[in-house]
């Protein structure tokens, strides 16, 4: 089946499995058994419990996909707890979790800036 018949569906990781597997939870409560794609592999990107995820699901077999997209802002970074590490400020201001990056950038800068002064 072509990538253009799959249907994208957005999901939180839920558990990871043995042999390459996650189960991923849909918003609308809907379970899947996932692999990573093949370009998620051959890049070493990494997916844990909680990410919010990207499946491509086909429409023969709706519980089983690929995770074909891994969202970076789906959760707070793991070094959030660190007191002055520059991911306490985003886990702080949980509305800038859904900003561009480039508003983060700009936004740290300035409370820097106020830190400093």
């Amino acid at each position: 089946m072509a990538r253009d018949d799959l249907i994208q569906i957005e999901g939180t990781v839920k558990e990871v499995m043995t042999g390459g597997l996650f189960k991923i939870e849909s918003e609308k409560g809907q379970q899947f058994t996932a692999k990573i794609s093949g370009r998620m592999r051959r890049y070493h990107i990494k997916v844990i419990p909680g990410d919010r995820v990207t499946v491509a699901v086909s429409p023969y077999d709706p519980t089983h996909g690929l995770i074909v997209y891994r969202n970076p802002y789906g959760r707070v970074p793991r070094d959030a707890r660190r007191r002055g590490s520059p991911s306490s400020r985003i886990a702080q201001h949980s509305s800038l979790l859904a900003a561009p990056q480039a508003q983060c950038q700009q936004q740290s800068r300035q409370q820097d800036r106020q830190q400093i002064a």
